[in-house]
């Protein structure tokens, strides 16, 4: 799916107070993987232990998925 398309379907489940909104996106080999990856480096900043929201900036946030997917890159 697109980043677009994976917002939106978010944006429909219950419980979420405003629509998501993509302000930053990557391509990646494997994007599960680097998902993970990314969520293990900003779990300090994770709101909830069983919710994907982290209370952090967007140039944090951006910051270490940029690293992560350095780092992923260099390995394929």
């Amino acid at each position: 799916k697109t980043p677009e398309k994976r917002a939106k379907q978010l944006s429909q489940s219950t419980g979420v107070p405003t629509p998501f909104r993509v302000v930053y996106a990557f391509k990646c080999h494997d994007g599960e993987r680097a998902e993970h990856e990314v969520h293990k480096e900003l779990a300090e900043y994770r709101v909830n232990s069983e919710r994907e929201f982290f209370n952090c900036t967007l140039s944090e946030a951006t910051q270490v998925i940029e690293k992560v997917i350095k780092r992923y890159n260099e390995q394929y």
